[in-house]
């Protein structure tokens, strides 16, 4: 059941005082994030979007990639007030966060578990100190999950499988923002892989049923799936472009900067996937000023900005695929999207690099591999 009337704020401070609610009686959340409902679970506010259904949540949960954003416990509350927005216009569709008083309480009831059970023991209320060293690692046992979501790993986010780009992109500003306003970064799981100042994932694996506790893992990704996130520093000139787009700079001039740009810095792109959210952030309406024609670029002789562009990019993915006799399905996907941009619109022939890519997959100079939930667990899992 969802709770419509009193719709509730996302901010941290409110968070904190909102008390338990149900998923089964969440709530939506005031304007304009009204696409929204959260509850909570545990030491977590979970937030979901509308149209997930509680079977979509929970798959997405399984033999899939989690998200982590570690921040310092002091900025936490600052840095969740820019870090939600960023989420939701995005529309990232599931996501939670740690409230940290519910960890505190957690805490709390630990020490007074501890307390009654010494009392309650005459070999440990006399002084027995073997006794209660025992006790005092069972009890840090308890306490370690409350913990781990506290100093660090306190938004947990969700992606969902063939959407993972709105994802990648949405973390590019949230690193850019975290970094200009000097937030500092929290504690990571010795697990996970970083991939940015704040951002770290793990794969929950293929085996007990498509997860696998972090604390029960030597490594962020225990049964080999296919890489969806690549280190963020890839775009991190994704900011520039941004803040250029903005500006009340002629197009013409906007244009030029971004080429020069993006020219610049392909070299430094090697993921597929990375050349494939660049490639569909510059397509966006943010970036309609690269497409423009003016009079002069109709007449002039030679690529313009955009064209620049274009070729650069599909140059880089054949380099790249040169390197790579084996692909993933999303790999193959993105490559095809990038080659068939047609510089030309008009123009109904395939471009040249998209054919030439056919042909290579047609002649098994280049295949794709299966997808990662084709395979079936290890034998040892």
């Amino acid at each position: 059941m969802l709770r419509e009337n009193n719709p509730v704020n996302w901010q941290y401070d409110a968070l904190l005082n909102q008390g338990t609610i149900s998923k089964n009686n969440r709530v939506k959340l005031n304007k304009p994030y009204s696409n929204y409902t959260l509850y909570t679970s545990g030491v977590f506010t979970v937030f979901r979007l509308d149209q997930l259904t509680d079977e979509q949540a929970s798959s997405i949960q399984r033999d899939n990639w989690k998200i982590h954003l570690s921040i310092s416990l002091v900025d936490l509350p600052k840095a969740w007030d820019v870090i939600f927005p960023i989420l939701a216009r995005a529309e990232c569709e599931h996501f939670k966060v740690t409230r940290v008083n519910e960890v505190a309480d957690e805490l709390h009831k630990l020490n007074e578990k501890q307390h009654k059970i010494i009392q309650a023991d005459d070999q440990m209320r006399a002084g027995d100190q073997k006794k209660i060293d025992e006790l005092g690692e069972v009890i840090a046992k308890e306490a370690n999950p409350a913990l781990r979501v506290a100093e660090g790993m306190q938004i947990t986010i969700y992606p969902v499988p063939g959407q993972e780009w709105k994802y990648r992109l949405a973390l590019q500003d949230i690193e850019a923002y975290l970094t200009d306003h000097g937030i500092k970064h929290g504690i990571f799981d010795a697990v996970d892989k970083h991939i940015g100042n704040f951002t770290s994932v793990r794969h929950t694996g293929f085996g007990n049923e498509g997860y696998t506790a972090a604390d029960r893992v030597a490594s962020y990704n225990p049964d080999n799936a296919f890489e969806v996130f690549y280190p963020l520093t890839m775009l991190n000139f994704l900011p520039d472009i941004k803040n250029i787009s903005v500006t009340d700079d002629t197009e013409k001039n906007k244009s030029l900067r971004v080429k020069d740009i993006v020219v610049n810095n392909l070299a430094n792109v090697s993921h597929i996937l990375a050349l494939h959210d660049l490639f569909l952030f510059l397509k966006s309406s943010q970036c309609d000023f690269l497409r423009k024609k003016t009079l002069s670029g109709i007449f002039r002789k030679g690529d313009n900005d955009w064209d620049t562009i274009v070729k650069a990019i599909k140059a880089q993915i054949i380099t790249i695929v040169k390197q790579r006799p084996i692909l993933h399905p999303a790999e193959d996907q993105a490559i095809r999207d990038i080659l068939g941009m047609k510089r030309n619109t008009g123009d109904p022939r395939s471009p040249k690099s998209l054919d030439t890519y056919l042909k290579l997959r047609g002649d098994e100079a280049i295949n794709v591999a299966d997808k990662d939930t084709d395979r079936k667990p290890p034998a040892s899992k």
